[in-house]
């Protein structure tokens, strides 16, 4: 009998001839279960499971199974080996002599269940070289965000659109492949449903034509939102390689726009430098605030902080000189920007870099960070710049506010979303949707937002609740399913986003270096071996290809067309020159602007010459600018000059009534009206004019005009004698 206490054991195998080297567990024989585990007669009679056998211990001075000792090497003793597991079974099954147990293994850790990332990592064993794909997209990266013509109106807004566009033709087919089948497939078609929902939001919107295309030198319409898409799908093509590559771009851009916002800042001080600075295709010299490469500081400061958020990815307790003089520089632009997100985005990428990088990374980031800020403050004080980084104190109260502007523009949109909470009012139409819930006070001092301000707020208003659901369905999972240094630019430009507007170089940029960031979606689906996501056709590869290059050709062919458009606009402003303008306004057929400047100039004109034809064809051209936006103020405004000068007092006041509904904030309006009014000889309504433009814009120079129009109102005063006496001294307020 067994002792108490002891284990019985299963059936007794026969010993198998010694075999030198590891047991093997024992294998099953004929017929014959295996060891530890318990059969169902088993089970039924309650006997006993046989126990796991244990390799051979180690006996007192004797060599390891398998391994050759140095008696073994020096004597040319063969080695052990291992056992087999045929010969274990087969020893098992009919041999002799005792049982060999095995110990039970040590337990180990837990395998872990392998990921798609793991998958992918697994498969790229040797690294392969960035593709054309991924060349073309960082270089266009690059030019998105530095390129500008000298001969265009805007500089910029004609040849970064073009870029734009070009990229997106490059991402569009993926963006289809994406929705077909990749680890992206619904993020990608909750990006394709919401660009439904947008394009119906713009068919649907009192302004069609911007809803499409977005306010001209904005372009935040419809068609911005494709560009978005595209880009994110474009960056989940280009590969670890060509994500790596297009890393390195955007550090290269906002290296240059910190250089340029150095360069500025320093031309000040000197005037060659000046001269030089403000001849460079770029650069807007004399604006206030140093820009860099962008239109508005706030822009510039994105790009920047996005680089300097990819350098602070980088940092180690030992870095290498270069990267101390890329973060630096960085850092004395985001200062010498003058815009406060810089240095608040700094102060949290230190933060980030202590929790994750721990302390002497994160000592490391703020002597090199924050020591390139403290060089721009010296340096500023060096070439004595006043008005350049002068930042704006954070107060609720004024336009220059950061807090107070937002507060009520957000307070509005609310309203806007309340009014129209399925699609919204349309793509880059949140002034219009949000001006009826604003004060005229707040118009005026905070100003006519084209934007909202907070991008999340913004595709709210404009596409309604069920874009924005939509939105959220493609943003959300694509932030979640990146990872990476570019998965922090992008979230850094993004946050800026949540108080600035829409912008087609830093937003864009953004969404580019969130689908590089991507996760499961560097190579085709084609070669995931897993059955669940099926396969793309061989064909997909060939399609999406030709139509890239369709695509393409399309895309140069319209922003050729707009860099055309915008540059006979220009030259027909500095010229004066009505056919030049009317040519520009055949090439930009989506917006107002240019038919607004062939009737501005003929206004000029038929003033100056006395020529009433001029006028009358002002009027013409004032009405086919209304007919492309029925909201344009300043069209409306023109328009009620014009029908004043011709004579037709009730078309005029008509005219300025109605622009004052779209643009309460536009001065000349309110001088209109008091002309208007003193034209019948009605000086009772233009001293109601004359103080409520007083009282809203506080100008100086009206105070005159008031007390010159009381003076003389009454009917012993005839319509000659007022004008004779007042009108000179209306036609000195400034008119904005």
């Amino acid at each position: 009998m067994a002792k108490s206490g002891s284990r019985k054991r299963g059936p007794t195998k026969k010993a198998a001839p010694k075999t030198a080297g590891r047991a093997t567990p024992p294998q099953k024989g004929a017929g014959q279960p295996a060891a530890g585990r318990s059969t169902p007669s088993q089970k039924s009679s309650g006997q006993p499971t046989a126990g796991r056998a244990t390799p051979p211990q180690k006996a007192s001075g004797q060599p390891t199974a398998g391994r050759t000792t140095s008696a073994q090497k020096s004597s040319g003793q063969p080695t052990a080996g291992r056992t087999s597991p045929s010969a274990e079974s087969r020893t098992s099954a009919g041999g002799t002599g005792a049982t060999v147990v095995a110990e039970r293994p040590r337990p180990g850790p837990r395998p872990q269940r392998p990921t798609p990332a793991s998958r992918n990592a697994a498969r790229q064993v040797v690294p392969t070289a960035p593709s054309v794909l991924a060349w073309a997209a960082t270089v266009g990266a690059v030019l998105l965000g530095t390129i500008a013509f000298t001969n265009e109106k805007t500089w910029f807004f004609g040849p970064r659109a073009t870029v734009l566009m070009v990229l997106a033709a490059l991402g569009l087919p993926t963006l289809a492949l994406r929705a077909w089948r990749s680890t992206l497939a619904w993020p990608a078609r909750a990006a394709i449903a919401f660009l439904v929902v947008a394009a119906v939001s713009a068919a649907l919107s009192p302004v069609p034509w911007i809803g499409f295309f977005g306010v001209e030198e904005f372009g935040t319409g419809w068609l911005f939102l494709l560009c978005l898409a595209a880009l994110w799908a474009l960056g989940s093509e280009l590969g670890d390689s060509g994500a790596t590559l297009l890393g390195r771009g955007l550090v290269v851009l906002g290296l240059l726009n910190a250089g340029a916002t150095v360069l500025e800042v320093g031309s000040r001080g000197w005037s060659p430098l000046g001269t030089f600075v403000a001849h460079f295709p770029g650069m807007l010299f004399g604006q206030g605030q140093p820009t860099g490469f962008a239109d508005n500081p706030v822009f510039g400061v994105q790009v920047m902080v996005g680089g300097l958020a990819l350098l602070a990815w980088r940092t180690e307790e030992r870095n290498p000189w270069t990267w101390w003089a890329m973060t630096a520089l960085t850092g004395a632009g985001v200062y010498l920007s003058g815009e406060r997100f810089g240095l608040i985005v700094v102060v949290a990428l230190l933060v980030w870099v202590l929790f994750v990088r721990k302390v002497r990374p994160a000592i490391t980031f703020a002597l090199a960070a924050v020591g390139g800020v403290v060089v721009g403050v010296v340096f500023e004080q060096l070439v004595k710049t006043v008005a350049t980084t002068q930042f704006r104190s954070l107060t609720t109260q004024g336009g220059n506010g950061l807090i107070g502007p937002r507060l009520r523009i957000w307070n509005a949109s609310l309203h806007a979303v309340a009014a129209h909470p399925i699609i919204g009012g349309g793509p880059s139409q949140a002034d219009s949707s949000t001006l009826p819930y604003r004060s005229t006070v707040s118009v005026i001092r905070d100003g006519l937002f084209i934007d909202v301000h907070n991008f999340i707020v913004e595709i709210a208003v404009t596409t309604g609740l069920l874009g924005l659901a939509l939105f959220l369905a493609w943003l959300v999972p694509a932030l979640r399913s990146s990872r990476g240094p570019l998965l922090l630019y992008a979230v850094v430009v993004l946050a800026g986003g949540l108080i600035e507007p829409f912008n087609i170089t830093s937003t864009s940029l953004a969404f580019l270096a969130l689908g590089a960031a991507a996760v499961g979606a560097v190579s085709a689906v084609r070669s995931d071996p897993s059955p669940s996501m099926g396969q793309l056709p061989d064909w997909t590869d060939i399609a999406a290809n030709v139509t890239r290059g369709v695509l393409v050709v399309a895309a140069l062919f319209a922003g050729i067309h707009l860099m055309v458009g915008n540059t006979q606009l220009k030259s027909g402003l500095d010229n004066v020159d009505p056919v030049t303008l009317a040519a520009a306004s055949g090439h930009l057929p989506m917006w107002s602007d240019a038919p607004g400047a062939v009737a501005d100039t003929l206004t000029y004109l038929g003033t100056r010459q006395k020529k009433a034809t001029y006028i009358e064809a002002a009027v013409k051209w004032n009405q086919i600018a209304l007919s492309r936006n029925p909201r344009d103020a300043q069209s409306l405004t023109r328009l009620g000059l014009d029908q004043s000068i011709l004579g037709n007092v009730s078309a005029a006041k008509e005219a300025l009534d109605r622009s004052l509904v779209y643009g309460p904030d536009y001065l000349r309006t309110y001088i209109y009206q008091i002309s208007v009014a003193l034209q019948p000889g009605d000086t009772a309504s233009a001293i109601h004019w004359a103080q409520k433009t007083h009282r809203l814009f506080n100008v100086k120079k009206m105070v005159p005009v008031i007390t010159c129009l009381q003076q003389h109102n009454g009917p012993q005063f005839t319509k000659a004698e007022v004008d004779a006496a007042c009108s000179g001294l209306l036609a000195k307020v400034p008119q904005g």
